[in-house]
């Protein structure tokens, strides 16, 4: 590097230290906590693939090579609850409620140590980080965290934390066999916290519930306990194909027999109901007319037929269970009508 070296020859040893001074420096490597940190955002990152979030239980591989379910990697980590910290911390997309949200994973040994940080986090600029704090306290919260939920349910800014932290309070208080005060809709009288707007007592039911009395026990029992609205989740996969108009026909071990018996014991219960119908691709079906073209002799119809099965195979269109696609405004206008009905 001869510049450097004429510049010391002439300059002598205050030249050295001036230069020195001046000389970019490399940045400090990060800490255990910072490392952490990004290991979890890493792990926690948007699968590649729509199916990778439900085909396989994620995994993720450690530093010493061995491969955990990643919702038990690093929570033996000295440096967990540091990390979920950092990502409170940032201002980068949705890293706050990740770390708010990892806090309220830890198994129960070290529960304790999330807790104020859960707490602290009741009053954080994000929303979003503030009600996983919440939500997490809810689940594994102690008579420590009830001062804080109970401040956060009467001056949080944003409705829903307020909502969230007053239904956090209630159940620490039913698990320590306190008296809790009732949550009620915000627009129904009550002596009770208010509900954030949009907020309901309600639950997701599932048909097992009711298959030999229409959901009548079951509903009343929910009824009993406070429930006001029920989501009864009619999960069969009808989506023959991202472009396929018409549904396959309706699977009777999955699907229900006569979902109007169930609103009608719902409705007599006293409850209200969402039906949230669901879309998942059942994979490539088909429909009789196609099933003798594959049964019959070869033709043209009957090679385009299999090419078009092994193509969907091939891109694994069958594992996409979020998208449809149709092809014109015809198709899109037959699949409402086949939903509708």
């Amino acid at each position: 590097m001869p510049l450097l070296a004429s510049t010391v020859n002439r300059g002598g040893p205050a030249a050295l230290a001036g230069l020195l001074v001046l000389w970019p420096a490399a940045p400090p490597p990060p800490g255990k906590g910072e490392r952490l940190a990004i290991d979890l955002r890493r792990a926690y990152e948007a699968p590649a693939r729509p199916s990778e979030r439900w085909r396989r239980r994620p995994v993720v591989q450690l530093p010493d090579g061995r491969e955990v379910a990643r919702d038990e990697a690093y929570r033996d980590d000295p440096d967990f609850v540091s990390a979920a910290r950092l990502l409170l911390e940032s201002r980068s997309g949705d890293d706050a409620s990740l770390g708010a949200w990892l806090l309220g994973t830890l198994p129960e040994a070290r529960r304790a140590e999330a807790e104020p940080v859960l707490a602290e986090t009741l009053a954080h600029r994000d929303p979003r980080a503030a009600f996983e704090a919440a939500q997490a306290l809810a689940a594994a919260g102690g008579v420590a965290a009830l001062d804080p939920l109970r401040q956060a349910a009467r001056v949080a800014s944003d409705a829903e934390v307020r909502t969230a932290s007053a239904w956090a309070a209630a159940e620490i208080e039913w698990r320590a066999g306190q008296p809790a005060r009732p949550l009620a809709p915000a627009d129904a009288p009550s002596a009770g916290l208010a509900l954030a707007p949009g907020f309901r007592r309600g639950v997701s039911w599932w048909m097992s519930e009711g298959r030999s009395d229409a959901g009548e026990a079951s509903f009343r029992r929910l009824a009993s306990l406070g429930v006001t609205w029920v989501s009864i989740h009619t999960w069969d996969p009808l989506q023959r194909g991202l472009d396929e108009p018409i549904f396959a026909k309706p699977d009777r071990h999955f699907g229900f027999r006569d979902l109007g018996a169930l609103v009608r014991s719902a409705h007599a219960a006293g409850l209200r109901v969402m039906v949230k119908p669901h879309l998942e691709m059942r994979s490539f079906e088909a429909t009789d007319e196609e099933r003798r073209t594959l049964q019959g002799p070869d033709s043209p119809a009957r090679r385009a037929l299999v090419a078009r099965f092994e193509a969907q195979r091939a891109t694994g269109e069958h594992l996409q269970h979020n998208r449809i696609a149709m092809r014109n405004e015809a198709d899109w206008r037959r699949w409402f009508e086949r939903y509708a009905a």
